[in-house]
């Protein structure tokens, strides 16, 4: 039994989810970002003078400035990527070659009826099962304060 089936049900379905295993978060490497634009489709957008999208719809932000270049998911797109068909797909097909600078993207399964999240700590990212939590209130004086 390897890790990627350890603990998995025969004749359950299950559906693929992309997370980041190193510390630095969630990069999709440039040649992974190329592919999604010329093989899938996905739109391209750059900063506006005010700092905002120019086209707010794009799938993926492209700005280059005489010092860097930017080239990433967009906020609309960066967290429903994670379960994308066509960016499962690239980074499946280049594999380690799809992530990004200090990144490690690997394909996690979770069951489909499970509610889930992903768990950030330095970037590096664990998908967890959402359930109920209670935080509780401080105390002071032996008095529960209710300001929370």
């Amino acid at each position: 039994m390897t890790s990627e089936t350890a603990g998995k049900d025969e004749g359950e379905a299950y559906q693929k989810v992309l997370v980041n295993r190193k510390f630095g978060g969630f990069r999709l490497s440039d040649a992974a970002l190329d592919r999604l634009v010329r093989e899938h489709g996905f739109t391209t957008t750059a900063y506006d003078s005010e700092g905002e999208y120019e086209a707010p719809d794009a799938d993926i932000i492209d700005d280059h400035t005489k010092f860097s270049r930017h080239y990433g998911l967009t906020d609309r797109r960066s967290y429903d990527a994670r379960t994308d068909d066509a960016i499962i797909q690239v980074v499946e097909e280049l594999g380690k070659e799809a992530s990004g600078r200090r990144s490690k993207i690997v394909v996690a399964e979770v069951p489909v009826d499970v509610d889930w999240y992903i768990d950030d700590y330095d970037g590096v990212e664990t998908i967890r099962e959402k359930h109920r939590t209670w935080p509780g209130r401080e105390i002071a004086d032996g008095r529960v304060n209710s300001d929370g």
